[in-house]
């Protein structure tokens, strides 16, 4: 019946439009689910709605090495890894994204509008359920002088702190010595998602060390071992599995995409058209080249 969630066991597809066969595939309907078993792939790979490829495909790769069975020995592990790999298959299709996303948009609306009728009937049951009172009683009136006097009296108590307070740091400010001229730092807000973070600026430096490789000269030869690589940047994302993932600007057509994985550093200074150098180990995936980042530096150089 429409509102019940039936998921496809050929490829995933889940849908509460009263559908008993899959769009994708034509295999029947035939798994029901209630509505509070409904998964959701995004939360699953723990990003965002709007997430782009290489961000889902990174996510994965981290929760996947975290969750395979080999490695984690939980009870858990297989039913987790199992959810992940349905996440990816699913978000990695673009047209089973959409539909998903359009059902998942249908479905909040509904139960948008279901909890609205919710609160309305509510309101009227208890409006109804009240007995107009045609003198206030006694202890309202003084229950509210009470609460009047006891705002009144906390205003007082905040006031009388601040001026403490105020006095407090001024004497402080006085008994320093006025040679010290100090200066509270500033401070760069950082993702909370981030474990741990690198300094807000990269060191700078103006010349292009010899050593460094144009990305798109790095091959299948490199891989596994340190190298020094140089480019522009062309993106620059934050997942809470990879603190940055940083893509530079492809110079040419047919060459494969390069791209930079830091795990526990970011950079919030760091944005499109800088042009960078940076030392990390190379890694080859299906779908491309990477570099775990070990250190990186802005450069006037590219």
């Amino acid at each position: 019946m429409p509102g019940d969630t039936r998921t496809c066991e050929n490829c995933g597809f889940e849908s509460r439009s009263g559908l008993r066969f899959c769009p994708n595939c034509g295999a029947s309907l035939n798994k029901v689910q209630s509505q509070t078993e409904t998964r959701n792939p995004y939360r699953i790979l723990q990003i965002s709605n709007d997430a782009e490829a290489e961000v889902i495909s990174a996510a994965y790769r981290s929760l996947a090495k975290k969750y395979h069975p080999d490695q984690n020995k939980s009870f858990q592990a297989e039913t987790r890894m199992r959810d992940l790999n349905w996440a990816y298959d699913l978000l990695s299709d673009s047209i089973r994204r959409k539909a998903w996303d359009m059902e998942a948009s249908n479905r909040n609306r509904r139960e948008g509008q279901d909890g609205t009728f919710r609160q309305q009937a509510s309101r009227q049951s208890r409006h109804s359920a009240q007995t107009p009172d045609p003198k206030p009683k006694e202890h309202e009136r003084q229950k509210k002088e009470s609460n009047g006097f006891n705002i009144l009296a906390l205003l007082f108590i905040l006031v009388f702190l601040a001026f403490v307070c105020a006095n407090s740091q001024s004497d402080r400010q006085t008994s320093s010595s006025p040679a010290s001229n100090w200066v509270a730092p500033t401070s760069t807000l950082i993702p909370t998602s981030v474990p741990t973070a690198r300094p807000t600026s990269s060191p700078f430096v103006s010349y292009k060390d010899p050593a460094c490789l144009s990305a798109f000269a790095v091959t299948q030869t490199y891989v596994g071992r340190v190298i020094c690589v140089y480019g522009v940047v062309d993106k620059v994302n934050q997942t809470p599995e990879y603190s940055t993932i940083i893509r530079l600007r492809n110079s040419g057509a047919g060459q494969n995409e390069i791209l930079f994985l830091s795990q526990s550093w970011v950079w919030p200074d760091l944005k499109r058209g800088d042009c960078i150098q940076a030392s990390g180990r190379v890694f080859l995936t299906a779908s491309y080249m990477y570099i775990s980042l070990q250190d990186l530096y802005l450069s006037n150089s590219c």
